[in-house]
């Protein structure tokens, strides 16, 4: 292959010029164009729940083609648009009835993020004030970086990122600390959200936590009038054993 003009992310091409190039791909694996066969245990960051090139899939794909392709979302609707949020609405918690479609884990983060200030503006009583989690990551674009854990991945963006309140992670032993500070936090009236990856933290290292501390997150949330907001772009679709992990704990998001 000749010399790439693809800027790849997360990645040092100082260190890492070239790159393995995919040519085919099956089932849970990706083959490389020398032939080398590379189990893909990540899913293609987590997008590939059912497998590379399912056949169901791929049919579905080929037949949107036939009738379908970009169409503007501001005005209009499609019937295939209707048919999926129906049938996520179904799938979710029964408070959950409303889909917005976006791109990908850190855009979905904005947009929950611009709900919930947008929410409080609406109804008379702004708020802006979001509450994170230690060791958090939810994306890598300004707002998602803003309520992640800062460090060297996001250092350069410091000056665009703002200000969040931080509760430390349940570990074991130290739960209540956990608890307490966010009851705190919650306190001030200006708190819009709590945003949490429910379960799991992934790239704060694979850091788990119980579901009862979810439902008791939860409950200060309600008691202060704070939304509540699940990251579950890691743990949904069945990876933590439910559907979503915050059927475990039994409670709903706002």
């Amino acid at each position: 292959m000749n010399r790439s003009a693809v800027w790849h992310p997360f990645t040092q091409h100082a260190v890492e010029p070239t790159m393995p190039s995919i040519a085919r791909t099956g089932g849970a694996y990706l083959e490389t164009a020398d032939g080398r066969r590379i189990l893909d245990a990540i899913s293609s960051w987590w997008v590939v729940t059912h497998g590379h090139r399912h056949p169901k899939i791929m049919d579905a794909i080929r037949n949107a083609t036939e009738t379908l392709d970009q169409v503007i979302f501001a005005g209009l609707t499609h019937e295939p648009a209707e048919q999926l949020a129906s049938a996520l609405v179904e799938m979710t918690p029964a408070s959950l009835d409303w889909v917005f479609y976006s791109d990908s884990g850190s855009t979905s983060v904005e947009v929950a993020l611009k709900m919930a200030l947008g929410y409080f503006r609406n109804i008379g009583a702004p708020r802006s004030r979001i509450v994170v989690m230690e060791s958090s990551y939810h994306g890598d674009t300004i707002g998602a970086m803003s309520v992640g854990a800062r460090g060297v991945f996001n250092a350069a963006y410091e000056p665009l990122l703002f200000e969040v309140d931080t509760i430390p992670f349940p570990a074991a032993g130290r739960e209540q600390e956990t608890l307490d500070r966010f009851e705190a936090v919650s306190r001030d009236r200006g708190v819009a959200a709590l945003i949490v990856e429910p379960l799991v933290l992934g790239a704060g290292g694979m850091l788990m936590y119980p579901a009862w501390i979810l439902a008791e997150l939860k409950k200060i949330a309600e008691a202060s009038g704070t939304l509540f907001i699940a990251d579950e772009v890691m743990t949904g679709w069945g990876r933590t054993g439910t559907m979503f992990a915050c059927e475990q704990a039994g409670i709903s998001t706002d």
